[in-house]
């Protein structure tokens, strides 16, 4: 059983210290705006590190990326306990099924990197949650609102819909701890896109970077068939590990 909701910045003015998050329940048609901290500058950046550095620069720095993956786990109970605080999964309290959550980040320039939503996959950070098992964070990069720009330009498929240049990434790790973390093959990608954008500034508007983590068998099909066909113009599989006959 899932569980999906949608994050965006609302207002796009970031203060010193906090922001504005509005929170969509897909499923149970519910929406809220929470006023939320902005993270600590020093820990974010020894997350930063950790998740960007620690493996490829320096691996034996062991003690200081213990700490680190410790401000992480917080971090992410800190963004579940806000989640939690919104009350649109209220509900979901009165259902003994276990489910997964999917949380779809509308990643905007508004949006601080810092806020770093996918310490929420973290093991704990959704206890506060009862009966969710685990979260998968995927974020769609956009560069403006839906139609924005469109007018300069005829991008449209043959329903007259816009017609995305959507990109997804399947990011799976046999051993998420110790292997090269997903944001440094979803950072390369982001470039990629930008080099062919960059030049073009009318095609920002109707191209998506979509990043499934963790994925499994499950999760890339359902994430599939939630799409109409053609939605995604490009899938790139990062799959370090076996293949698991369970799907799991």
């Amino acid at each position: 059983m899932t569980s999906t909701i949608k994050i965006a910045v609302v207002g796009g003015d970031v203060s010193p210290a906090q922001i504005n998050i509005r929170f969509s329940n897909i499923q149970e048609k519910k929406e809220a705006v929470v006023m939320v901290p902005l993270p600590n500058a020093f820990f974010s950046e020894e997350i930063r590190w950790y998740l960007e550095d620690f493996a490829q620069h320096h691996p034996f720095e062991r003690e200081r990326a213990k700490d680190a993956e410790t401000a992480l786990i917080d971090h992410g109970k800190t963004l579940a306990f806000y989640i939690h605080c919104s009350k649109i999964l209220e509900s979901s309290r009165s259902t003994k099924k276990r489910r997964t959550l999917i949380v779809e980040i509308e990643d905007s320039p508004e949006m601080p990197p810092s806020m770093l939503w996918e310490a929420l996959e973290r093991k704990g950070a959704l206890d506060s949650f009862g009966n969710v098992d685990s979260a998968i964070v995927t974020r769609v990069f956009t560069s403006g609102p839906l139609g924005h720009g469109l007018r300069d330009i005829a991008i449209v498929d043959c329903n007259g819909e816009p017609n995305y240049l959507t990109v997804l990434i399947v990011s799976a790790r046999a051993d998420f701890e110790k292997d090269i973390p997903h944001r440094l093959v979803a950072q390369e990608a982001l470039k990629s896109l930008h080099a062919v954008t960059d030049p073009y500034p009318m095609l920002k508007d109707v191209t998506r970077l979509e990043v499934l983590h963790p994925a499994t068998f499950k999760a890339f099909q359902s994430h599939l068939e939630g799409q109409r066909p053609g939605y995604f113009s490009l899938v790139h599989l990062d799959l370090h590990g076996v293949e698991d006959a369970s799907g799991e």
